[in-house]
């Protein structure tokens, strides 16, 4: 009987690793190329706030106005950390 193969696609590998941090930009960068422009909006609208209608409408602006404003964020919580780590706080 003959051994499965593995694929890499399949490995396991440390957390906090070089491969695992160009592993996640590497499927960030992916979610842009598949959906590249407003599709990637458009598609995240419709599954996160369902519905028609100007309320529904009003409902998913807001939703993105907020997740650009926590997007403006996402670099905080590496930062802290980085300053934790090197003694600065």
């Amino acid at each position: 009987m003959q051994r499965p193969r593995l694929d890499r696609d399949y490995s396991v590998y440390p957390l906090f690793s070089p491969q695992s941090l160009i592993a996640e930009g590497s499927a960030n960068y992916g979610i842009d190329v598949a959906f590249p422009g407003g599709e990637r909006v458009r598609i995240r609208a419709r599954r996160a706030v369902p519905g028609r209608g100007a309320r529904c409408a009003r409902r998913r602006r807001q939703y993105y106005e907020m997740q650009a404003l926590v997007d403006r964020l996402s670099y905080a919580g590496n930062e802290a950390a980085r300053r934790y780590l090197n003694g600065e706080i």
